[in-house]
């Protein structure tokens, strides 16, 4: 059973979308509210290239986040749709998904500008780590991907 009925719901998510787009975040919305998709604009990583030993910076990030009747209770999904490096966020495209550790952003979370806020959030603490070469390498180690044979796994790199 739902929290709230229909009619409220989807003024609660006219309402926190109006407040994403007023607090400067550029995307799309669904119709019905349910999935929408989110540009981040602020630095991080992406996977290193083939010839390259070190992420590259990226500073434009595509977010999906889509949300069940159940919200507010129930946490929306998230996945990044950008290439993204973070310990935190699995690969986009089909080994990882983009899916993001909502763990890291499900407490105090109770709405959607706060939740995207608490994914730049997980951007900006890797900015803390300036990476090194041996810290570079300790977190490719740690780093986990996904498979499809098997959600989560450890795989070096």
């Amino acid at each position: 059973m739902h929290m709230l009925s229909e009619k409220k719901w989807l003024e609660r998510m006219e309402n926190e979308c109006r407040i994403l787009f007023r607090e400067g975040y550029e995307g799309e919305v669904n119709p019905d509210y349910k999935k929408l998709i989110i540009i981040i604009r602020a630095n991080g990583f992406e996977p290193p290239s083939s010839g390259n030993t070190m992420p590259s910076k990226r500073t434009t990030h595509k977010v999906e986040i889509n949300v069940t009747r159940d919200y507010p209770p129930d946490v929306p999904i998230t996945r990044w749709l950008t290439p993204i490096f973070h310990p935190n966020i699995a690969p986009p495209g089909p080994p990882g998904y983009g899916r993001v550790c909502m763990e890291m952003l499900n407490i105090g979370i109770s709405n959607l500008f706060e939740l995207v806020r608490g994914l730049e959030v997980l951007l900006w603490h890797d900015q803390r780590n300036r990476w090194t070469k041996n810290s570079w390498i300790r977190f490719r180690h740690q780093y986990w991907a996904w498979s499809s044979n098997h959600p989560r796994i450890w795989r070096r790199m």
